[in-house]
């Protein structure tokens, strides 16, 4: 032992140190090796839960893993994700191919879109946790065709006031004027509580929304009135807490989000609209609020997008509604036109 510490102490400063980056790096490899895409991904689902992201967005990705990730390793490496390291992805022929692999499953444009999307924010944490080196992905969003909204026609059945003695044809009502009112989803819906209503100043709370913000929006005139009504006849007077939810089933309890979905689609068809996506009232409400001029900075507010991107997608899509606001508004609508000779048509 004297021996060989005489001998490393013979070693110029610059040879020292080379020793060191060696068994740093021989280390740091070794460490590397126990980042299985298991380990990563699982690690990679809870930073997401300890973002407080909603629910149904962590079962997606857990979905993901284990019905799609885990499928891809299996059958293209002959392992399981426990056993190859996240490295495999530092390779841009190991995305290609996983794309390639999502298209041969023959999923839709917006499935595929998704998917990838969901690499990319892996791929992406694990560049900054250390656990990869080098990451490429490149998604692009397949521009989808316009969505068939809710027709003017189409609002004015639905919004036909029902008795507010009739329960269940008032709650479909009240809830729906609510979308319209404010283009909340179905999970936004089943958690509104009683206490989330400002009634008097004309506000409600959204306490439960996916990106786990929460929002205040006003009240339009007729859908305050409404709730107003729905919350002293079925829900005060009924004895109900302000703790209580504020749609509830005739027991008074929560309503599951398949239970709204299946109440909708009741009341619409009762109403003679073939239509029934409760997420169709969230398109139109967007398409409404752009074709109105309303600005896309306070529509992903309101729709509680963290990002940009499908607030103008939403504008992408609709643009040719606003045809005649830019035939009325444009620059060069407001110019004189100054020309010489013209060609006579021939």
């Amino acid at each position: 032992m004297a021996k060989k510490s005489i001998l490393s102490s013979n070693l110029s400063p610059n040879a020292q140190r080379l020793k060191q980056l060696k068994s740093l790096e021989r280390h740091y490899q070794e460490w590397k090796n126990d980042f299985t895409l298991d380990y990563c991904f699982n690690s990679y689902v809870v930073a997401q839960m300890e973002k407080g992201l909603a629910p149904q967005t962590i079962y997606n990705y857990k979905y993901f893993y284990s019905k799609i990730l885990t499928p891809f390793i299996e059958t293209h490496f002959k392992v399981s994700p426990k056993d190859i390291t996240v490295e495999v992805f530092e390779t841009e022929p190991t995305v290609l191919l996983f794309q390639q692999y999502l298209k041969d499953r023959g999923l839709g444009d917006n499935t595929l879109f998704s998917y990838m999307k969901t690499l990319k924010a892996f791929g992406r944490w694990c560049l900054a946790e250390g656990y990869m080196e080098d990451f490429h992905c490149t998604v692009k969003r397949v521009e989808t065709d316009i969505k068939e909204v809710y027709t003017v026609k189409e609002l004015e059945k639905l919004m036909v006031k029902p008795a507010i003695t009739d329960f269940y044809e008032f709650r479909a009502y009240c809830m729906i004027s609510l979308m319209l009112n404010t283009g909340a989803r179905r999970r936004t819906l089943a958690n509104i509580k009683i206490c989330d209503l400002e009634i008097d100043e004309g506000y409600i709370n959204f306490n439960t929304t996916k990106t786990g913000k929460v929002v205040r929006l006003g009240l339009e005139r007729k859908t305050k009135r409404d709730l107003l009504e729905w919350l002293n006849y079925w829900r005060i007077d009924k004895g109900a807490k302000q703790t209580d939810y504020l749609f509830c089933n005739q027991y008074g309890e929560q309503l599951h989000t398949s239970t709204i979905t299946k109440i909708v689609a009741e009341y619409n068809l009762s109403r003679g609209v073939e239509k029934t996506s409760c997420h169709l009232f969230r398109h139109t409400f967007a398409k409404m609020w752009i074709t109105s001029g309303g600005d896309i900075i306070s529509l992903a507010r309101v729709l509680t997008h963290k990002e940009l991107d499908m607030v103008k997608h939403y504008s992408n899509l609709y643009g040719g509604d606003i045809k005649k606001e830019i035939e009325e508004h444009s620059v060069i609508s407001q110019m004189k036109t100054k020309s010489g000779k013209t060609l006579k048509n021939r």
